[in-house]
């Protein structure tokens, strides 16, 4: 059986688990997720994922996936805790870009 929540990063498999993810959406506001990621390795290079697409799929009760994703627009590394290190990412959709201009 497939794991109910599934994390896509550059990063391996191995080097990233997702712990936690909050995602805010609205009427007029573009999506924005807040991930609390896992690794065993405290040196994870942030220019290795900013900029990038990070896609989580999401197993449901009725058998289908819901896919969210998003481009990586922050990263950096929170506490140390139990031997593994958290990570937080920020991820917005694409679009998000074009109202970083002026």
């Amino acid at each position: 059986m497939a794991p109910p929540i599934t994390l896509s990063s550059p990063f391996p498999a191995a080097d990233l688990r997702l712990a936690s993810l909050r995602l805010s959406v609205g009427l007029s506001r573009m999506e924005a997720m807040q991930l609390d990621l896992l690794s065993p390795m405290p040196d994870l290079a942030p220019e290795k994922i900013l900029g990038r697409r990070v896609g989580i799929a999401v197993a449901l009760a009725d058998d289908s996936t819901r896919h969210l994703g998003g481009h990586v627009t922050a990263f950096g590394l929170g506490v140390h805790e139990g031997g593994m290190y958290r990570y937080e990412a920020e991820v917005r959709p694409w679009l998000w870009a074009l109202t970083r201009t002026a």
